[in-house]
């Protein structure tokens, strides 16, 4: 995954778990893959919305319901003579009828 585009991998999700999926069946489909929380914990479904940054840094917030941050990826990658922690986060979110409306995929640097 490291390798691929954030739209790569989104819509590679997609093909896998489409709009109007259930939560079951992205935790079905987590399962199957053995992904993670970011954190280590068992994926579950989320009370709250998803969050996903916009192109100035501010948070913002999709969905009504969610699942993640899925970790895909873990790397490092070689800046300016270091080596940066970089990870791929993933959420899915759902609407107030439990139907996947959206998957957000992104590449950050895992800091402490």
């Amino acid at each position: 995954m490291r390798f691929q585009s954030e739209g790569h991998i989104r819509q590679s999700l997609i093909k896998q778990t489409p709009f109007g999926s259930s939560p079951e069946l992205v935790l079905n489909f987590l399962k199957n893959y053995h992904y993670k929380n970011f954190g280590g914990s068992e994926p579950k479904y989320n009370k709250g919305p998803a969050i996903a940054h916009d192109q100035e840094g501010k948070c913002i917030f999709i969905g009504k319901r969610s699942i993640g941050p899925i970790l895909l990826d873990h790397y490092s990658v070689p800046v300016d003579g270091f080596q940066v922690e970089m990870c791929v986060l993933v959420f899915w979110a759902f609407d107030e009828k439990d139907k996947l409306i959206n998957v957000l995929v992104s590449k950050e640097l895992d800091t402490p």
